[in-house]
């Protein structure tokens, strides 16, 4: 019985060893790397650039990407140098043609006016600007208060109407960035 048991037991191992390799085999195949998709050379931000920026080649780099490219990612650094930036942009970030002010219009504030469009200068009464209520990009109301020509019974009072409805607030005096802190000195937009 000891030949026999041998004979079972050596079986059993060739029998488990066969498995073993073929379980391995199958699963190192579903298990190994995919091969590596094509990539794409992409401008990116080289450091962080704030809103109103020029682009120069100093601010570019390039990275790449794996898959589908973003909607109006820029491949070649020419096509971003010289314009404009419209919103601030981040390390490493793709650069897209939507972020960036139309070839030829330069930066500052007056590239983040849409076409068509028109900013003029509003001023505001000190409790407003010394509180900063209002900061680059909110939307806001402009009414205009005092007693109506003609009427100088002060009876009535001050009557208020509003002349513009969801105007974006494009700068808040000489800042064109969304201000980060709560306290702010005096602020005109």
């Amino acid at each position: 019985m000891s030949g026999r048991l041998t004979t079972i037991l050596l079986l059993a191992f060739v029998i488990a060893g066969i498995s073993a390799f073929l379980v391995f085999r199958l699963v190192s195949k579903r298990v190994a790397a995919p091969p590596p998709s094509a990539t794409t050379s992409v401008v990116a931000a080289a450091a962080d650039i704030k809103l109103g920026t020029v682009l120069n080649s100093s601010h570019l780099t390039t990275i790449q990407i794996a898959g589908p490219l973003p909607k109006g990612a820029i491949t070649n650094p020419a096509a971003a140098i010289g314009r404009g930036v419209l919103s601030d942009l981040y390390q490493g970030e793709p650069i897209i043609e939507s972020r960036l002010a139309a070839t030829g219009s330069g930066g500052g504030l007056a590239s983040t006016i849409p076409p068509g469009m028109r900013a003029c200068a509003v001023k505001v009464d000190d409790v407003v600007g010394v509180a900063g209520f209002v900061t680059p990009g909110m939307r806001v109301d402009v009414v205009i208060s005092g007693v109506p020509p003609g009427e100088l019974n002060a009876t009535q009072g001050s009557v208020a109407r509003t002349i513009l409805q969801n105007i974006q607030v494009l700068s808040a005096g000489t800042d064109i960035q969304k201000m980060r802190k709560a306290s702010l000195s005096r602020s005109r937009w």
